[in-house]
C-alpha cells in the first residue's frame, strides 16, 4: 500500500485566492504548467480567474486579471480539464514508481 503525498492538502491551497495571486500569469496554461503549486492551488487560481467577478464588461466570454490580462472562458475551462488529466496521470505514475522501488529493494 502506498500513500499519495502528491495531493496532500497544503494550508495555502485553501486560502482565499486574491486577484493579486494571478500576477505573472499571462495564459491559463501557465498556471497548469506551474509545478511549484499543488494541483488544488492551481485549480483554485483558475476557478478564481474564471469567476464572474473577473468578467469583462460587455464581453461575457472574457475574464480579466487585476493587471488586465484577459483570457477566454473556453481557455480557462480547458485549463481546468487539463488539471483533471494531470490528477489522473500522477497517481498512476507514483504507483508505478513505488512498485519499481519495492521490486528493486527485493532484488538487492
Amino acid at each position: 500500500m502506498w500513500t499519495n503525498t502528491g495531493f496532500a492538502i497544503d494550508p495555502r491551497d485553501v486560502d482565499e485566492v486574491e486577484r493579486s495571486d494571478l500576477i505573472g500569469y499571462y495564459h491559463p496554461r501557465e498556471i497548469v504548467a506551474d509545478q511549484s503549486l499543488s494541483v488544488a492551488r492551481r485549480r483554485a487560481l483558475l476557478a478564481h480567474w474564471l469567476s464572474d467577478r473577473n468578467a469583462v464588461r460587455g464581453v461575457p466570454g472574457l475574464r480579466s486579471t487585476s493587471t488586465g490580462v484577459t483570457a477566454r472562458v473556453d481557455d480557462l475551462r480547458a485549463a481546468l480539464c487539463a488539471l483533471d488529466r494531470v490528477e489522473e496521470m500522477v497517481p498512476a505514475e507514483l504507483a508505478a514508481h513505488q512498485m519499481g522501488q519495492s521490486s528493486m529493494g527485493a532484488a538487492a
